[in-house]
């Protein structure tokens, strides 16, 4: 329980959690107290300790016209973090705001470029959604995977090579190519690599070729 004096009262405004911490946002109302790491706040009586102070965390959402977080903007946030070396763990998202005559959906919204299911908003009996997608860079021909094999280390379910035989359209003819992992396929300035595979739900396989432009 916590007892002491009270300098200074605030808002909760948002809560994130995960499977080991929990961290919730406060909006410190403006005085002359200030607020210090390591200082207490209690929270419907349990005593808590400032681990983080920062004027601009959560500006989005203090602004005047303050907003509800909606969706997964509950639950996660956007952070601007550098590019990784891994391609898979750049993940890009956006940070939407929904005004509208109903004030039950008006407010902040998050997507991220990976995420399945969309925030359906329902405005006028009409759904909306916000999707992203990387940005497309169109070839100047057109690759058909006619077959793709994959060659195990014998007694284990690691693959020990795998490559894609595919059909090279261009100008209403085709010719047709083997693409291996240690032998890509090189045209008109681009370089196709077998990159991975991968297996599908229903049981099929599907194959991952990076495209490289010379």
């Amino acid at each position: 329980m916590f007892s002491g004096i009270i300098e200074n009262t605030g808002k909760v405004i948002k809560c994130l959690s995960d499977s080991d911490t929990q961290k919730i946002f406060i909006e410190i109302n403006k005085n002359n107290s200030k607020v210090s790491i390591g200082d207490s706040i209690a929270i419907n009586g349990a005593c808590l300790t400032v681990e983080e102070i920062n004027s601009k965390i959560e500006e989005r959402v203090l602004q005047s016209d303050l907003m509800t977080l909606k969706g997964d903007a509950i639950k996660f946030e956007l952070k601007e973090m550098p590019p990784a070396k891994e391609m898979n763990e750049n993940i890009s998202g956006v940070l939407y705001k929904i005004i509208s005559d109903d004030e039950k959906i008006n407010g902040y919204y998050i997507y991220q470029l990976e995420q399945r299911n969309p925030e359906i908003i329902t405005i006028h009996n009409k759904d909306y959604a916000l999707l992203l997608r990387p940005e497309r860079t169109y070839l100047p021909f057109t690759i058909q995977l006619k077959d793709f094999k994959k060659i195990m280390h014998p007694g284990t379910e690691i693959a020990k090579s795998f490559s894609s035989e595919i059909y090279l359209v261009e100008n209403e003819t085709s010719r047709r190519v083997l693409i291996e992992m240690n032998a890509p396929l090189r045209h008109k300035g681009y370089t196709l690599y077998q990159a991975s595979f991968a297996e599908l739900e229903n049981g099929k396989q599907a194959t991952v070729l990076a495209v490289v432009k010379n």
